[in-house]
């Protein structure tokens, strides 16, 4: 299992990649001595690399008891997995067999340019089982096996997912649909992280029967982001980045009432809390496009986040309140613009986010050459503007 972590700079994010399957595709590459390793052969049988393809050969003189096997690892006990492989004969037409887990799978490998994919299910009963390819009859020739590409899935889990960084710990706001394992993996870009600082993420994974796994990754972002980011949570790619905020005012008033009764010198004093932030930001913008970006996501009707990398602990959630924009008195050669805007601090929205902060029409066009794919994925222009659940790359 790989559970990794990308920058994506220019869009204040995070892209986690948490992959619960074992999946090698050679298809378009040799495989590497590596990955032969992990198949064993008995001694009528032999493995070699060819272009985009795992060769298990198998003598014509090979007997049913010969076989390559491959060891899966790393499984939970209860869970069920799907081993996928995709193969083609070469040679002399034959019968094989794949067994995984006690499980077995007779096919017969086409031997045309196009491939057949096949399926062995089984429940794991131990950490480790052996994927063993054999032949189901007697060879009447020299036979082989072309393997491109052979996939190990654990089936049915579930996620969740928290974040650890100066802003505290938190769970990751998942996606509309919530995180989707299908097939063993999940891509997200979080944006709600720390810009500066050590950023952990924990995610617990539930598999069917009740067994469950922790894998955690991490990393310092000091120094990725010079920039701020003001953005909806629940729809990031709304937001707009702020190179420079040049004031910044914030009071915490009190919630705590004061009595001054007659005849007493002391007060009587109802203790509250310090409530959150509130105050005024002003926002430098490079030109008038820019504060005009601002003020727009500024008034999108959501609650906003500020994500800045210079002050560890000073982001927060805010809403606004009226928006200005005015020139700067000094008559430079490019006009420049700054945008000042009232704010009180609030609570992070509980909703699931409705989209990411890396989806934009270019990565649609790369995810669907034409419009009319694009319509069969996304139904509605909402849905286009929300994107793919987990992964838009």
């Amino acid at each position: 299992m790989t559970f990794t972590i990308e920058p994506f700079v220019n869009d204040g994010a995070l892209r986690l990649v948490l992959d619960l399957a074992t999946i090698n595709d050679y298809t378009g590459r040799t495989p590497e001595p590596a990955e032969l390793a992990a198949y064993v052969p008995t001694t009528k049988f032999s493995v070699f690399a060819v272009a985009g393809a795992v060769r298990l050969a198998a003598d014509s003189d090979a007997t049913l008891t010969d076989k390559v096997t491959r060891t899966l690892t790393g499984l939970r006990v209860g869970t069920r997995y799907d081993v996928i492989f995709q193969v083609r004969g070469s040679g002399v037409a034959q019968v094989w067999k794949a067994v995984a887990g006690g499980v077995t799978r007779t096919f017969t490998p086409p031997t045309s340019a196009t491939p057949g994919s096949y399926i062995v299910t089984f429940t794991a009963t131990t950490t480790t089982h052996d994927l063993v390819f054999s032949l189901n009859a007697l060879p009447t020739g020299a036979t082989s096996l072309l393997l491109s590409w052979l996939k190990v899935t654990p089936d049915n889990t579930t996620l969740s997912l928290t974040r650890s960084d100066f802003n505290g710990t938190k769970p990751v706001r998942p996606p509309a649909g919530g995180f989707d394992m299908a097939g063993g993996r999940f891509a997200y870009a979080d944006t709600e992280h720390a810009l500066t600082g050590n950023v952990a993420y924990t995610a617990l994974v539930q598999h069917p029967g009740g067994s469950t796994q922790i894998e955690t990754v991490n990393l310092n972002v000091t120094g990725l982001w010079s920039t701020s980011f003001i953005a909806p949570p629940l729809l990031p790619r709304l937001g707009t980045s702020v190179e420079i905020v040049e004031t910044y005012e914030a009071t915490s008033a009190t919630s705590s009432v004061t009595h001054n009764v007659i005849g007493r010198s002391d007060p009587l004093v109802a203790i509250g809390f310090q409530r959150l932030r509130a105050g005024t930001m002003k926002l430098w913008a490079k030109d008038y496009a820019h504060a005009q970006a601002i003020v727009k996501t500024a008034g999108r009707g959501q609650v906003l986040q500020w994500r800045q990398p210079d002050y560890p602990g000073l982001d927060m959630y805010f809403t606004t309140g009226d928006v200005s924009v005015q020139p700067y008195d000094e008559r430079t050669g490019t006009r420049r613009w700054f945008v000042l805007t009232p704010y009180t601090e609030v609570l992070s929205p509980a909703s699931n986010q409705l989209g990411t902060a890396v989806w934009n029409m270019e990565r649609s066009s790369n995810r669907n050459a034409t419009f009319f794919d694009s319509l069969n994925e996304f139904p509605t222009f909402l849905n286009l503007m929300i994107g793919p659940g987990n992964d838009p790359l």
